[in-house]
């Protein structure tokens, strides 16, 4: 399996987990009350909680901003080796960055 294959077969679910962590914050915002009283463990634990969110919705912006990235430096690798064809290097190049993007998103994944 290559990067590209692993990005379209994870991108729905990071899409869906995205739209699930806003309609999660915006859950846990509504029910935070106005803090009238001492008593504020409650908010202190939904504010947390909602710190949590906001982190996994930071992780899955970066992960779909991880491809883009991916896609724009392979396509550039790509096309030094089409206009440079005997700098082997530059093959070279789009293999360790394949292999580099392979195992960041295997790590990723089990995160």
């Amino acid at each position: 399996m290559d990067v590209v294959e692993m990005f379209n077969i994870v991108k729905p679910y990071m899409r869906q987990l995205l739209e699930d962590t806003n309609a999660l914050k915006m859950w846990v915002s509504l029910l935070i009350p106005k803090i009238e009283d001492g008593n504020n463990f409650g908010v202190a634990v939904q504010e947390d909680t909602l710190a949590q969110i906001q982190h996994v919705e930071a992780e899955v912006a970066s992960y779909l901003e991880q491809e883009f990235q991916y896609l724009v430096s392979r396509g550039n690798l790509i096309a030094k080796v089409v206009k440079y064809l005997y700098v082997e290097d530059y093959k070279r190049a789009i293999d360790e960055l394949d292999e580099r993007t392979y195992v960041s998103m295997a790590i990723a994944m089990h995160e």
